[in-house]
């Protein structure tokens, strides 16, 4: 019997094993290509769903822009809808009565920028009206009775809140000012003739060794112009070769020509990187950008200015209060980062400005209410680790309707104390 031929590997395995591994990565590739349509087409589908009806703010040559006079109208977001009206003296809420005799009893004034004026809550739902409404002539709080006013104007920065202080507070006559500082930009947009979160120019300070300089009035009626609109919070703290706030080529915090700085920590990415970031899908799974190790020495560094600035403005609104027998008080509000990612640049950037203002008016006026630190402090208390806090818009970014709650709740205490007639 002859022998059998050796056996020969079948030239179909390999092949096989090839059309395996070819399907498995196809698949993955459409699988991937069509969650990426997916995640675009639901971006798309949040950033078209946002509309405000037109004519909330118009043009001021000293402001840049204020609220229009008995404006109403409805703004819808991917998540919220919401309805704003303004009265005839321009800001939100009802107007004090008229029968009042002036100084009557305390009236506290609320300047600050949309998270005062409560984007994405109805009237009836910020905490300016919770307020209002708690120390009204009807309250069963056994509050003092004292009117509240919401002076607050969507993207103000503090340069604009003292420029309104002055112009508003003739027909106003407050006893109290309340100045709500946002922690996430008010202090980086001050030294800023475009802010961050707006289009429209505003007027800014130039601090100088004669003291404080009004820029940029007349303010232009121009919108921001093309180069500025990348400006992040990260780029102009930590520097990422953006350019600044467009004084002779430098940035706010002193950057060289063209927004370069020596400070920089965050290199520009590559082409192929950029591209890479921009797939939504990426976007999604990537986690904050984690804060450097050095960040507490970079935010000293280039946060040394803009800080001087914002107590420079603070210093001459509580000068011009106390020359009107005015009470000035600064009232911190964080933004949702600071709660829901307290390691991410953004939390730890308001952490340092919430320091270095309480600590800077710690033994000297005006007394500071610190919302920062008392938000923390409940939500650690109540968060699992898979919880974002109720209290802001997960898209959005501002107070729902359940934080305006707490906010009030948490303000009526330290209000109660302060209007107490003396």
């Amino acid at each position: 019997m002859p022998p059998k031929p050796p056996k020969t590997k079948s030239p179909k395995r390999p092949k096989r094993i090839a059309f395996i591994l070819t399907a498995t990565v196809g698949g993955l590739l459409i699988a991937l290509t069509l969650a990426e349509l997916a995640l675009r087409a639901q971006r798309r589908a949040i950033d078209s769903a946002e509309h405000l009806d037109p004519g909330l703010v118009e043009y001021d040559p000293q402001l840049g822009w204020r609220l229009t006079p008995n404006w109403q109208g409805r703004h819808t977001h991917y998540d919220y809808t919401a309805h704003y009206s303004t009265n005839p003296h321009a800001y939100r809420g009802q107007p004090p009565n008229p029968d009042t005799p002036p100084n009557s009893r305390p009236r506290l004034i609320l300047l600050g920028d949309s998270f005062t004026f409560a984007l994405g809550a109805n009237d009836d739902q910020t905490f300016a009206h919770h307020l209002a409404t708690r120390f009204g002539p009807d309250n069963y709080n056994a509050n003092p009775p004292a009117d509240i006013l919401n002076f607050a104007v969507p993207g103000y920065s503090t340069d604009q809140q003292l420029l309104q202080l002055k112009s508003h507070a003739v027909y106003s006559q407050p006893t109290h000012v309340a100045i709500v500082v946002y922690l996430g930009n008010d202090i980086v947009d001050n030294p800023l003739p475009f802010p961050l979160q707006a289009d429209r120019a505003k007027p800014y300070y130039e601090l100088t060794d004669a003291g404080l300089v009004l820029r940029n009035i007349p303010v232009p009626p121009i919108k921001k112009p093309p180069a500025l609109r990348s400006q992040t919070l990260t780029s102009i703290v930590l520097g990422s070769g953006q350019n600044g706030s467009g004084q002779n080529g430098t940035g706010p915090n002193g950057s060289g020509p063209n927004g370069t700085d020596p400070t920089d920590i965050i290199p520009r990415p590559s082409t192929p990187s950029r591209s890479f970031a921009g797939l939504e899908i990426v976007r999604r799974l990537t986690p904050p950008t984690p804060a450097p190790p050095d960040l507490a020495q970079t935010l000293e560094r280039r946060m040394h200015r803009p800080l001087n600035l914002f107590h420079a403005i603070i210093h001459t609104a509580q000068s011009w209060c106390e020359q009107r027998n005015i009470t000035l008080t600064l009232i911190l509000l964080p933004g949702r980062s600071y709660l829901d990612a307290p390691d991410s640049i953004s939390a730890q950037f308001q952490e340092h400005q919430r320091q270095k203002i309480t600590t800077q008016y710690a033994t000297t006026n005006p007394p500071v209410i610190d919302l920062a630190a008392a938000l923390r402090t409940q939500h650690r208390a109540q968060k699992t680790p898979t919880t974002k806090t109720p209290w802001y818009y997960p898209h959005d970014g501002h107070l729902t309707p359940q934080g305006h709650t707490l906010i009030a709740d948490l303000l009526e205490p330290r209000l109660h104390e302060m209007l107490q007639p003396h």
